[in-house]
């Protein structure tokens, strides 16, 4: 019984049933280690990263070897059990120390799900008792979870990755978190007349691997005493991710509904006598409350006397005292969580050392040396506004004495390197613009009239640029069969000989078609040329520009920092502005499809000496009073003429509806 304000194992606190806390510290030693445990979960290390986790105890084995009512037993949290209450999801149990008793119960909803379902299984409303707990609404609340787990995607699924989290605090809790993990299985019943399901044993294997692998872990292996061991496959588990057995633990249940047969092969086992099942942490037997006691809703101070009244009795009275029973059970934890505590929390130390380490030099890649708010805001902006105004300047030409140090064909040098892609595209459209090579207008422009670029692409390159926008083209015998040919087969209601002035448009689309790949060649040329600028000139718009100065006006690691602005600034404004780019692109192809309007005046005198040549040739071959152009228009004229009288006759002898 209870004596001076302190609980004996199963006694009631807080006017509540709960099980003596196991962790109480014995020496000066595991007080500190559990004043370190406190203090990181309360820090939220465990959300941190996995590899922080302090020790935690996971339950795991077949489904109905009875892992809930071991963890109930444990925790002194009653779960559901019974014949068809199987795990169906990871259930997380957090024990942590506070000044008030009081239990909350959340879900953790699976990534995986649609974005609605997590936020209602986000919002299940929790179950929160402050000041004292009564676990009777308990099952209830957590069977309301299981319901809301099991709808939506996952009304048809028989496990989920769902996390069902239950918290407990109480003054003389100490930090704890245990894992109850659905339970394995080699065959899944199926109802009758129902559709068959698929086999979900690789998943839940997959997920009780992901957590027993976690070194520190300590796994409770729990294997019913009415099955086979040596076929169980929880054992394989445990020993692939734990080989020397340090961090397992075997624990037996339902000894009460074990043959003799079974008895006598589980005992030794127990009692360490059985060299193909010794591990480090040996194997211990519980009693489970039966259905009549479940029925009953019995208490955990129950529950343990009845256990204990169990073994004293044979046959399991064989089994040695401290490997039999809750408590016993509940002492060798505390000892192996003490151990596991003192094995981890160096490593944990270390490996939070290592990341303070990661955290100090990211720190100083940002400036080289801790800065307020207040100084980085100033600093930023002073870096940024030099940045706009070198970026202005040399986008018209105008280069200071900071760009000495870079080459004279450094892109740093905008304007300069902007006006060469300029006469590239000039000199591109003049030796490639015309897809037919007849109608070349000069290769690049006069070299007398100084309009030739001084950074003229070469024989080879100019070669290598059409192959690579796809231009190529025919010869000039080629061009006129192509031409005659475009003609003859686009005819119209033409006279033969005379042929449609607007297929000078066609003939027009087909000599410009080079244009499009030239126009995006520049403009991508000039967008390269930007990102590039941007990559020289930042980081020395972001350098301090002395070191000796006390008020910084740069950051002290510029290339990190200018880097990072770069990818997260520059780079999306350039993108967008070659988007835009490329749809003025797209509105100048659509002008270019439209109907050709020349107005070049050279073409009017183009035009005018070829008819006054032809003329001339004409006068000078007339043979009568009519020379052959005109007499061609003449019998054309006629023609045309009989042609549309037959015609018209024609129409005059249909039915009038059809005249009009």
């Amino acid at each position: 019984m209870a004596t001076n304000g302190t609980t004996s194992p199963g006694h009631r606190a807080n006017g509540v049933d709960t099980p003596n806390s196991f962790l109480d510290d014995n020496t000066e030693e595991e007080a500190r280690m559990l004043e370190a445990m406190d203090r990181l979960r309360q820090a939220g290390v465990d959300s941190i990263d996995r590899r922080y986790n302090s020790p935690q105890l996971v339950v795991c084995g077949a489904q109905s070897a009875g892992k809930s009512s071991v963890l109930e037993a444990i925790t002194g949290i009653p779960f559901p059990t019974g014949t068809g209450m199987c795990t169906r999801y990871v259930t997380r149990v957090t024990l942590v120390r506070g000044p008030e008793a009081w239990i909350k119960v959340k879900i953790s909803p699976d990534r995986a799900r649609e974005r609605s379902e997590r936020h209602a299984l986000r919002s299940f409303a929790g179950f929160s008792m402050e000041g004292h707990v009564d676990h009777r609404p308990l099952p209830e609340l957590l069977e309301s979870a299981r319901r809301l787990i099991f709808q939506g995607s996952a009304a048809d699924k028989l496990i989920t990755l769902d996390v069902l989290d239950i918290t407990k605090s109480s003054p003389t809790a100490r930090p704890l978190q245990l894992l109850d993990l659905p339970g394995l299985t080699d065959y899944m019943p199926q109802e009758e007349g129902a559709e068959a399901r698929p086999d979900v044993g690789p998943e839940i294997e997959q997920l009780v691997r992901k957590h027993i692998a976690m070194p520190q872990a300590i796994m409770l292996a729990v294997i019913k005493a009415t099955n086979d061991v040596q076929n169980n496959k929880i054992l394989k588990f445990c020993e692939d991710v734990d080989p020397q057995g340090v961090r397992t633990i075997g624990v037996i249940t339902q000894p009460d509904l074990a043959s003799r047969t079974q008895r006598e092969y589980f005992i030794p086992i127990v009692n360490g006598r059985d060299p193909r099942f010794r591990f480090n942490y040996l194997w211990f037997v519980l009693r489970n409350r039966d259905a009549d006691e479940v029925a009953a809703n019995t208490t955990s101070m129950q529950r343990d006397e009845a256990e204990e009244r169990y073994f004293r009795e044979g046959p399991w009275n064989e089994a040695r005292p401290d490997r039999r029973g809750i408590e016993a059970l509940r002492l060798h934890i505390r000892t192996q969580l003490f151990s596991a505590a003192q094995r981890e929390l160096p490593l944990l130390y270390q490996a939070m050392d290592d990341q303070l380490l990661e955290f100090l030099q990211a720190l100083t890649d940002l400036g080289g040396e801790p800065l307020s708010d207040a100084e980085l805001a100033r600093i930023y902006g002073t870096v940024c506004r030099r940045l706009a105004v070198g970026a202005r300047d040399h986008a018209r030409g105008i280069y200071g004495s900071n760009t000495r140090k870079f080459p004279d064909d450094s892109v740093i040098h905008l304007r300069a390197r902007v006006a060469e892609q300029d006469e590239v595209f000039r000199d591109t459209i003049n030796d490639a613009g015309h897809a037919w090579s007849g109608t070349d207008s000069g290769k690049g422009g006069d070299e007398s009239s100084g309009a030739m670029s001084l950074f003229r692409l070469g024989a080879e390159e100019m070669k290598a640029a059409m192959e690579e926008m796809g231009i190529a083209k025919p010869g000039s015998r080629d061009e006129l069969a192509m031409a005659l040919a475009k003609l003859h087969k686009k005819r119209g209601q033409h006279l033969p000989g005379f042929y449609d002035p607007a297929r000078i448009n066609d003939v027009f689309w087909d000599l410009s078609e080079p244009w499009k790949a030239i126009a995006q060649r520049y403009v991508d040329k000039i967008h390269e040329c930007c990102k590039e600028y941007f990559r020289g000139w930042t980081p020395v718009a972001f350098a301090r520009s002395s070191d000796l100065d006390c008020a910084a006006n740069g950051f002290g690691n510029c290339e990190t920092v200018s880097a990072r602005f770069i990818c997260t600034h520059i780079i999306p404004k350039l993108d967008d502005c070659r988007t835009k780019a490329r749809r003025e692109l797209v509105k100048l192809e659509a002008d270019r499809l439209m109907a050709a309007k020349n107005l070049d005046p050279e073409f009017i005198r183009i035009l005018r000496d070829y008819r006054g040549e032809v003329a001339k040739t004409e006068r000078d071959e007339k043979d009568g009073p009519f020379d052959a152009v005109a007499g061609s228009y003449v019998v054309a004229a006629w023609t045309h003429y009989v042609v549309s009288e037959a015609l018209a006759t024609a129409a005059l002898k249909l039915p009038s509806p059809l005249r009009h």
